[in-house]
This record gives structure tokens, C-alpha cells and sequence, in this order.
């Protein structure tokens, strides 16, 4: 054989019949794949911030445009609650702090980068 082989070339020989060869052309979307989730590995979004006894969300929105304009997005839930999502890491601190300082029921998460994680042996 002086065929000049393809890299991805993978050849079988099967007991009833002669060498088959194939060939995987969507070999290199496994390294892009990769690529792409090292890159969402180092990029984490923060977690959401859920509050608590929101009944008019025009006060809300003011804090928020005050201490991160358009770097956040707001749902309203039911039972008078409302999800914030922070776009950026430093973002939430801030509104997090914000929310402190006003006394405001809610709830997070601590960040995935300031996780600890255990290890069982």
C-alpha cells in the first residue's frame, strides 16, 4: 500500500472478509470542543439573585440601573418575587451589596470560582 493515508484513518480486519478502512472527517471538532470549554471554565457567570417581598418592581429597577446600568437581567416570578441575573462577576457584588445596605429579603448562591470542593479517599 503506498497510498498516502489520511490521519484519522482507523483500519479494522474482520475474520470474514478483507480490511475495511475508514476514515472520521469530523475528527477535529473534538480539539474545537475542547477549546471552547476551557475557555467557558475560565469565563464563570455569577450566579442569579432571587428577591424576595417585591411588590412594586419600580424601586428595584432604580437601585439597579443606579448601581450597574445594563448589566443585568430582571424576571418577575410569582408570589412576589423577582430573579436577577448579574452579567458580570463584578456586577454582583455591587447589587449584592446594594441589597445589603437596603435591607432586602434574597437569596444566592456563592460564586462557582469560590466553591471549595472536597475530596473523599
Amino acid at each position: 500500500m503506498d497510498e498516502q493515508e489520511h490521519p484519522n484513518t482507523k483500519k479494522t480486519d474482520f475474520w470474514l472478509c478483507e480490511t475495511i478502512t475508514t476514515t472520521n472527517r469530523f475528527g477535529t471538532l473534538t480539539e474545537e470542543v475542547a477549546e471552547e470549554a476551557s475557555a467557558k471554565h475560565v469565563d464563570n457567570k455569577p450566579p442569579p439573585i432571587c428577591i424576595s417581598g417585591v411588590v412594586n418592581i419600580k424601586p428595584l429597577t432604580d437601585l439597579l440601573n443606579l448601581v450597574a446600568p445594563d448589566k443585568y437581567l430582571v424576571k418577575a416570578l410569582s408570589n412576589e418575587q423577582v430573579r436577577v441575573q448579574p452579567t458580570e462577576s463584578s456586577i454582583y457584588i455591587s447589587i449584592i451589596k446594594a441589597l445589603m445596605e437596603k435591607n432586602m429579603e434574597f437569596h444566592t448562591y456563592k460564586p462557582r470560582q469560590d466553591r471549595s470542593f472536597r475530596v473523599v479517599v
